[in-house]
């Protein structure tokens, strides 16, 4: 392994491992309403995009240099793939992070599914970023295999916050917003996923089931 290579994959790790970081602030700042947590998670989205000017500076140097391959070919563009999964993460993060910061939430509606939602969606993240950085297809299979999981989390928490929309009309403008936070939960889930079936391409692994290749389509909110 070149040294820029070693190099780029120590940045991409870096990157990933701040993601999940951000995630598990803004998912804190949001169940806790601990706001010193959120504004980290915010603050943190500009370390996420200038990582991410980096590991594409990396790329780039990587292809500059001889003897450029089909395998370094498919390791740039996987690693170019997989950074912008991250960042994608690190945008829904800051997104449910703002949604904690704004407060007043009624603990039933947070246990409506949310805090499930953030789980699956946290472990997704951790999941991902270290099969990118180690390689492991095993893993990487594990991320795939967990979204459809955290899609019908989503369906159960929408299912939730509407009976309780409708058994308190009150509740509804906290409902409309934490449908917002539980459809970033579910993108998470969907970059994650990305992210790690990047793995293949990076570490010559044998192909992950792409069974969600073509789910792209967003459940529809009831609300």
């Amino acid at each position: 392994m070149s040294v820029v290579r070693h190099a780029l994959s120590e940045l991409l790790r870096r990157m990933g491992d701040t993601v999940a970081d951000q995630l598990r602030r803004a998912s804190l700042g949001l169940l806790t309403a601990n706001a010193g947590a959120a504004q980290h998670a915010i603050a943190l989205d500009e370390d996420v995009d200038a990582m991410e000017l980096q590991v594409n500076e990396a790329c780039a140097r990587l292809l500059g240099e001889r003897e450029a391959g089909t395998a370094r070919l498919r390791f740039v563009a996987a690693t170019m793939k997989a950074v912008t999964e991250f960042e994608r993460i690190g945008d829904q993060a800051e997104s449910i992070a703002r949604a904690g910061l704004r407060g007043g939430i009624a603990p039933q509606l947070l246990d409506a599914g949310l805090r499930a939602m953030a789980s699956v969606a946290q472990e997704m993240v951790a999941d991902a970023v270290q099969a990118v950085a180690r390689g492991d297809a095993a893993l990487a299979s594990k991320v795939v295999a967990t979204r459809a999981s955290l899609e019908l989390l989503q369906q159960e928490t929408a299912r939730r916050l509407v009976g309780e929309a409708a058994a308190d009309p009150n509740l509804l403008a906290d409902v409309q917003r934490l449908g917002h936070v539980a459809r970033a939960f579910a993108r998470i889930g969907r970059h994650a996923t990305k992210a790690a079936e990047m793995v293949p391409y990076m570490a010559d692994a044998p192909r992950l089931p792409d069974a969600f290749a073509t789910r792209e389509q967003e459940p529809a909110w009831p609300i």
